[in-house]
């Protein structure tokens, strides 16, 4: 989530295929030969709209979730499909997904 978040606030990026080449540019290209990759954005797609904290404990995904989603703060994340499969690997392939970082809403103000 952190990378996501730095690549989406320095170069723009709004699409997961937009991701996957800023982690290949950034020596990160190994994470798109693990599965667990691409079942982190599946995850985030079926929650959407996701806020820090409001992962329910169902099948142990808050355990995992819970430290990326953390990195959001206040942010509320969108993640919904866009047109397309994006094939990296060989063994892995995803739909193309759209990912809006929004500012949350900060109740004190």
């Amino acid at each position: 989530m952190a990378l996501f978040l730095r690549a989406s606030e320095q170069s723009g990026v709004r699409k997961l295929s937009q991701f996957i080449n800023f982690l290949e540019e950034n020596e990160h290209s190994d994470w798109v030969e693990q599965r667990y990759f691409y079942q982190f954005w599946l995850i985030l797609h079926q929650r959407s709209p996701i806020r820090n904290g409001e992962i329910e404990d169902d099948d142990g995904a808050k355990a995992v979730l819970d430290e990326a989603l953390a990195l959001l703060g206040n942010r509320v994340l969108h993640v919904r499909e866009g047109r397309g499969i994006i094939q990296t690997a060989k063994r892995f392939s995803i739909q193309e997904l759209l990912i809006h970082v929004e500012e949350g809403n900060n109740e004190l103000s």
